[in-house]
């Protein structure tokens, strides 16, 4: 059985709970390979770095997701009130 995570092929195989592990899945940041299974506390990343490096990436910009810009409605002045939307 295949599914995919983050356009990576992976394999899994069942575990007695019903639940499967996969195997074989590689970390999105790093390539190296990784469990991605309840045991990995950093899944689908192999390490805390990697994973602190990926939220890294995301709070400096490196990654967007594609979209419309978002305009401030807020008036100089009037960080204190709510923005209205419309």
């Amino acid at each position: 059985m295949s599914r995919k995570l983050v356009s990576a092929t992976i394999e899994s195989e069942p575990l007695s709970s019903g639940a499967f592990k996969d195997v074989n899945a590689k970390c999105p940041k790093c390539a190296k390979p990784t469990v991605v299974d309840q045991t990995n506390p950093t899944r689908p990343f192999c390490s805390d770095r990697c994973r602190m490096l990926d939220l890294g990436g995301w709070l400096s910009g490196e990654y967007a997701i594609p979209g419309e810009p978002v305009v401030d409605e807020t008036e100089p002045g009037d960080e204190d009130e709510p923005r209205s939307r419309h």
